[in-house]
């Protein structure tokens, strides 16, 4: 009898060591895993940094942007850059030009024919639009190792198809931006709700971009003759 509870004991014992290892093999696994996944999104989030400083770089870039209702479709902008001259085209007929050659800029009101010119410095219209860029890292260059692992660890990075294209879904607490995987472009980018006659609408954005394509006449400033000058 008592040689077999020496015996049960032991086995208990082997039986510990056993849970004991699987246990600790399980945690390195998944801690293996996780740090996988977090040098997998940092290296994402450099290639995605690298390409947007490859677009801004670029003198000739179209960008439209359809801004979205719960995915249905209420108006889009346009953004044109050529050499050193950014046209930004806004709903309702107005329009930002700036020119950094000449360091003017205007905003115009094209169906209501008045324009206004501004203080060149105060006109923030630098950069190719990329909200994704802005929401994962910013433009905190100084610290962009600690913002990047800081995004990382606080998001999800999936596949997921939109349409046709195959994507890069990236999720930081609610808010959701589509790379595509192909040229790390956004597609599109979610910035949650907001209160409109009374009820929640899913509010995003898509983009749309090409290299090459703006001309003289899209980006040029229109005749003000016939407008009302500020």
């Amino acid at each position: 009898m008592k040689e077999s509870e020496k015996m049960s004991k032991e086995d208990i014992k082997k039986m510990n060591k056993k849970v004991i290892f699987v246990v600790v093999m399980f945690l390195l696994i998944a801690i293996f895993i996780w740090i996988g996944l977090t040098i997998q999104k940092m290296t994402v989030l450099q290639q995605i940094q690298a390409k947007a400083k490859e677009l801004n770089a670029e003198e000739n870039v179209y960008c439209k942007i359809t801004f979205l209702e719960n995915d249905v479709p209420d108006y889009s902008s346009e953004f044109f850059k050529k050499g050193n001259t950014i046209v930004l085209k806004m709903r309702e007929g107005r329009t930002i030009y700036k020119n950094a050659d000449t360091k003017e800029a205007w905003l115009i009101n094209e169906n209501q024919k008045i324009a206004g010119k501004m203080i060149y410095e105060n006109v923030l219209l630098d950069n190719v639009p990329n909200p994704g860029y802005d929401y994962a890292v910013g433009n905190d260059e100084k610290h962009i190792f600690q913002n990047n692992l800081i995004y990382s660890l606080t998001s999800s990075l999936v596949s997921q198809k939109l349409g046709d294209t195959t994507c890069y879904l990236w999720n930081n607490m609610g808010n959701k931006v589509w790379y595509n995987k192909d040229n790390l472009l956004v597609v599109k980018a979610n910035f949650g709700t907001a209160e409109e006659n009374g009820q929640k609408v899913d509010v995003s954005c898509q983009y749309e971009y090409s290299i090459g394509t703006v001309t003289d006449e899209q980006i040029a400033l229109p005749d003000l003759t016939n407008y009302t000058v500020k």
